[in-house]
């Protein structure tokens, strides 16, 4: 009797309670690895399509890139610094923001901010598409 009384309680109570859903607990940490490899590849001018999706589409200031340089203020020959990775995600997408700087052997020094959309593959996640482009000087935005 007590036993029964008990379940009816707990029942009672839980059916109150909103559910959760629940499933395989989903981290950001692989999804801003690739953010960061694929940038860090591009400027060291090496080829990371293993990083992105078949099919994947890269922009650059308004152009498709298909090879090294990929984004937006990347050159050849110098040297790159993350600021931010912003990654928001579902179980099997996600997307985020990265702003980074990059300066050249010549000292010359550029701003950029890329978007990135991923998708897990059976490989892990894979960039599907990415756009980047350079800050404009401050004049320019006037």
């Amino acid at each position: 009797m007590r036993r029964a009384a008990l379940a009816l309680v707990l029942t009672a109570c839980a059916a109150g309670q909103p559910r959760i859903a629940t499933g395989p607990v989903v981290s950001d940490a692989e999804v801003r690895a690739v953010m960061r490899r694929a940038l860090e590849a591009d400027a060291a001018s090496e080829s990371a399509d293993s990083l992105y999706s078949l099919g994947a589409t890269v922009v650059a200031n308004g152009r498709a890139r298909i090879s090294p340089p990929r984004f937006a203020g990347v050159a050849r020959g110098g040297v790159l610094s993350i600021q931010t990775l912003v990654v928001e995600m579902s179980p099997t997408v996600a997307w985020g923001t990265a702003r980074y700087r990059y300066a050249t052997r010549e000292g010359a020094m550029e701003s950029g901010e890329g978007t990135f959309v991923l998708k897990l593959e059976s490989r892990g996640w894979r960039i599907v598409h990415a756009h980047s482009s350079v800050a404009l000087p401050w004049e320019a935005t006037r």
